[in-house]
């Protein structure tokens, strides 16, 4: 596909590249995993113990995600629901 710099309001870089159109350049991202070692989430840990709780509450999963989206700035966060507690 011909690469092309994104337009004013374009969908993400990760979007697009996903559904085959040309980008800029070659996405990067983080698996959540990215961020065990961040100081920011062992203090999470500490106040919300339970790793099920850590995946079945929505405002933990989406703070968890962006701690390292917020230190590092990929241009996406994924979340494997595959890895996570069965129900």
């Amino acid at each position: 596909a011909a690469q092309r710099a994104a337009q004013p309001g374009a969908a993400p870089l990760l979007l697009r590249a996903a559904r085959g159109e040309g980008v800029e350049r070659t996405p990067a991202w983080m698996m959540r995993q990215a961020g065990r070692y961040m100081r920011c989430y062992q203090d999470l840990c500490k106040r919300h113990t339970s790793f099920r709780e850590r995946s079945e509450t929505t405002d933990l999963v989406v703070e968890i995600s962006l701690q390292p989206y917020r230190a590092f700035r990929p241009d996406g966060v994924i979340l494997f629901s595959d890895i996570l507690t069965p129900l």
